[in-house]
């Protein structure tokens, strides 16, 4: 550190085998697991660049900040093989499930408002944890391996995403412009579920069976209508639904040709 011109080079090396231990300092009970790092932080307090490696989650990660008067305006982290399950448990959350996680964060600016960047997520080898899901919410499934993509576009307040998820229990794709303050929608979606018993922890009610769903839903949390075509009970049926606050306002629906017994079960 140079008194003089106030400029430091300073090598740091972190390690933390117990987070929990940290939950009075950082005031969350739900720390747990094991973080290390290591890197260098050169600059002055105008202008600084950090520069690292870690193991989170037993990844091979390495990061890039820049802070200008100790803001992040600029961040690139390469995240390769993180362990699903253990970045559920850095959060508190239960062992839902298990997969390999790379993603890339390139914001060449994070600066409100002015964001300029994008982030890709693949996930590899995923397995949902049908033990957890059984003991949590009493539900039976067959083993469900699955793999996520991710690929995000952010520029000023704008956030243009594809999603693709894939597995033999549910096919989700998804892709359109998101603005998040004040939330704005503008997205494509496209849903085919082998079972819809899977989905019962965020229902909250009993139902199966398989259904398939898209559409499109169009825009904010004040008026949202969500227009789309199912095969409901083996039917041809069309929808409008709008939301007011997320919540159904109102629904019309024209469902010809559906059968009665696989509605019922």
């Amino acid at each position: 550190y140079s008194l003089t011109s106030q400029i430091f080079d300073i090598a740091y090396r972190i390690k933390l085998d117990k987070l929990d231990n940290l939950h009075k300092l950082v005031q969350n009970d739900d720390l747990k697991g094991k973080f290390h790092t290591t890197g260098y932080i050169k600059g002055d307090i105008e202008f600084m660049k950090i520069d690292g490696i870690s193991d989170v989650a037993n990844s091979n990660t390495s990061y890039h900040v820049e802070l200008t008067n100790l803001n992040p305006t600029s961040i690139i982290a390469k995240i390769k093989k993180a362990n699903l399950s253990e970045l559920l448990a850095l959060s508190g959350q239960k062992q839902y499930a298990n997969a390999d996680v790379d993603v890339v964060i390139n914001f060449r600016n994070i600066t409100p408002h002015k964001l300029d960047g994008d982030i890709k997520l693949i996930t590899r080898k995923g397995k949902i944890n049908t033990k957890v899901m059984k003991d949590d919410f009493n539900i039976t499934i067959p083993k469900t391996s699955f793999g996520i993509n991710v690929d995000a576009k952010l520029l000023d307040d704008d956030v243009d995403y594809v999603f693709k998820l894939k597995s033999n229990l549910a096919n989700i794709n998804s892709s359109g412009k998101i603005l998040p303050e004040p939330l704005t929608v503008d997205i494509n979606y496209y849903i085919n579920i082998a079972e819809l018993a899977v989905l019962k922890p965020i229902a909250k009610t009993d139902i199966r069976g398989a259904l398939k769903l898209n559409g499109i839903a169009k825009g904010d949390k004040n008026k949202l209508i969500v227009n789309g075509k199912t095969n409901l009970a083996s039917s041809k049926s069309k929808f409008q639904a709008i939301l007011k606050d997320f919540k159904p306002l109102s629904i019309q629906a024209d469902i010809k040709d559906p059968k009665i017994q696989k509605l019922l079960y």
